[in-house]
């Protein structure tokens, strides 16, 4: 169940850090993750979510391809320099090299938004997932 693995030993919530530039997609999705216990920051640069991630830990990201500023396998890049948090990405890009370059770039999972939003069904268990995951390999959260 998400909600055991969203405490860590303190007692504290997981935050996940959203990075979305379309703020209904952003709010749906911090929504979904609040109600699954999870807490949440959301931006919209992908840049700012860098310096987000140099300030203080957070145990999963989850980022769009296309941001203003960079686009997400450039966004996951340029975070590998610095740390190995897990990253889900979520996209309206369908397209296969989209989901091969963000693979080869190392996210952890990869969701396509569907016209359905099907895809917020599966984000709570998918970032559960990646928190165990670090866990697993002693990153912490």
């Amino acid at each position: 169940m998400v909600s055991k693995t969203t405490l860590l030993a303190a007692g504290e919530r997981a935050t996940v850090l959203v990075v979305e530039d379309e703020p209904s997609v952003a709010m749906l999705e911090s929504e979904i993750l609040e109600r699954a216990g999870f807490a949440v920051e959301q931006v919209a640069l992908g840049r700012r979510a860098l310096a987000i991630l140099e300030a203080r830990d957070v145990a999963v990201v989850i980022a769009d391809y296309t941001m203003p500023d960079m686009n997400g396998a450039d966004f996951v890049a340029a975070l590998r320099g610095r740390s190995e948090v897990p990253v889900i990405a979520v996209t309206g890009h369908s397209d296969p090299a989209v989901e091969r370059r963000m693979r080869e770039a190392g996210v952890f999972d990869f969701f396509v938004k569907d016209a359905g939003l099907r895809f917020l069904k599966e984000l709570p268990e998918a970032v559960a997932a990646a928190i165990a995951a670090g866990r697993a390999t002693g990153r912490r959260p």
